[in-house]
């Protein structure tokens, strides 16, 4: 005997007891059920008409109908916003020893919750999983979602330490592999991402970074949206060292970037930006802030990487003529957050340029007395152009930064990394030998990037690390 649910349109539905004839196809596929209850839709020629016939098994039909008939009573309830009542009606169900299918024990939670009464949806959440050892993660998430944070805080606090003991208990690999239980670490992710942003906003920020740092243990299921979710969290509350320990565990968990994590990364660091003055001397230099300054030769590309740090393509001009960067150009960062402001600086491009000797003789001496005597300069970023690897004029340069004060601000940044043939590590190994032939006295940091692919600039972010986290920094510095 089977229960058969007949629609002819979706508001007119009844119920046969006794069996209809099926199409043979139908028949032999019913045969085959082994699970509670059969989805199955198909057309079976009753009369002179179609039908759309979904048919349930035998063993669950008394419960299924059942099911339904709660069901339908809950949802009218609910929309009377009568959500005390439909608790009382399911809880009522439950505690008269009548089965439940899971699939309604969890739409009647959310619904609860949803429905402003996540209290109700928890306590009936707590009556399904009565042990203390029985959790359902994602149900709690769920709730916890919908919670009003002020009217029921005891309630958020409960189900943060049901989700800790949770990952406590159920992931304790340091190292899972890839063939564990996908399911099971999905939500972990996720897990740990809620808390992330819970412990932020309570201003515990050790204990938010715990969580950031425990999702390296599970690399395999945190991805592109996990990171770019976690830079949203940080960003909106302005904790930098959330920014720098997501960037971190997203290196370690070799993710990828897309267009969001670049906008996102810019954003967080960079509020505002604006161009400041095109000082031509020493003498005309504006008044010091902490200053990260790009130089490389004709055409490297650092108006373009300027840009691409800030995720802004108009902030710095760009041309394909070389030369045309012909001063010292300064870029105020956070201009109206004092203890987060600094200098980006855009020098004279050195080497070829289609200007008399004595002007490209004048950049040279700007570009020396600036690195030589500009105490505040913080961070100097040297670009290299990777397609053609160290030209003579780099090889001069550098020959005078080893016997300059700055070298233990050297940082070597590879442009133009999409024109390579050869790998990246390759190039950075080349690159770092020949600095070690030229006489640098330690191993070079070295960041490749890419303007035209627009990746590298968080490698940019974590050598400003020092620099924006250093509290000394928004006290004023000696020029």
């Amino acid at each position: 005997m089977r229960i058969v649910k007949i629609f002819r349109r979706m508001e007119a539905t009844c119920f046969l007891w006794k069996p209809v004839v099926l199409p043979t196809f139908t028949k032999g596929l019913l045969d085959r059920v082994s699970y509670r209850q059969c989805n199955l839709l198909s057309r079976s020629h009753v009369g002179s008409r179609y039908y759309r016939i979904q048919v349930f098994c035998s063993n669950s039909s008394s419960t299924s109908s059942k099911d339904e008939i709660l069901d339908q009573r809950f949802l009218q309830l609910l929309k009377q916003n009568a959500t005390r009542k439909a608790y009382d009606l399911v809880l009522s169900h439950v505690s008269s020893g009548e089965q439940l299918e899971e699939s309604f024990r969890r739409k009647f939670i959310k619904k609860l919750s949803s429905a402003g009464r996540a209290d109700l949806g928890y306590e009936l959440y707590r009556a399904f999983f009565s042990t203390s050892e029985s959790c359902d993660p994602t149900l709690l998430l769920s709730i916890w979602k919908t919670v009003d944070r002020q009217q029921h805080s005891p309630l958020v606090e409960r189900i943060i330490e049901e989700l800790e003991g949770w990952l406590n208990s159920s992931l304790k690999e340091e190292s899972p592999s890839a063939s564990e239980e996908d399911g099971k670490y999905s939500v972990g992710v996720q897990v740990c991402v809620q808390l992330c942003s819970y412990y932020i906003q309570q201003g515990n920020v050790a204990r938010s970074l715990s969580y950031v740092y425990r999702l390296q243990s599970m690399k395999p299921w945190v991805n592109t949206s996990t990171v770019n979710k976690l830079l949203s969290i940080y960003s909106k509350a302005k904790c930098l060292q959330g920014l720098y320990a997501t960037i971190e565990m997203k290196k370690r968990c070799n993710i990828a970037s897309d267009s969001d994590t670049n906008t996102l990364l810019a954003g967080a660091f960079v509020k505002e930006i604006h161009f400041v003055t095109g000082a031509v001397s020493m003498e005309t230099l504006p008044k010091p802030l902490p200053e990260v300054a790009f130089v490389g030769k004709s055409n490297v590309g650092k108006s373009s990487l300027l840009n691409l740090l800030v995720n802004n393509y108009s902030i710095a001009y760009t041309s394909k003529t070389p030369g045309k960067t012909q001063q010292l150009n300064y870029f105020i960062v956070n201009r109206s957050q004092e203890d987060k402001k600094f200098f980006l600086v855009d020098l004279p491009g050195y080497g070829y340029a289609r200007v008399s000797k004595e002007m490209r003789d004048k950049w040279v001496d700007l570009i020396r007395d600036y690195l030589e005597h500009r105490k505040c300069l913080k961070v100097l970023f040297h670009l290299i152009d990777a397609s053609q690897g160290l030209s003579q004029e780099d090889r001069y340069f550098i020959e005078f930064l080893l016997t300059s004060n700055v070298l233990d601000r050297y940082h070597a940044v590879l442009t133009k990394m999409d024109k390579c043939t050869k790998s990246k590590d390759v190039i950075v190994k080349s690159i770092q030998s020949e600095l070690v032939a030229l006489g640098f006295p330690f191993e070079v940091v070295i960041i490749p990037t890419s303007v035209k692919q627009r990746w590298g600039s968080e490698d940019l972010w974590l050598a400003l690390k020092p620099l924006l986290l250093d509290k000394k920094s928004s006290s004023r510095p000696s020029a």
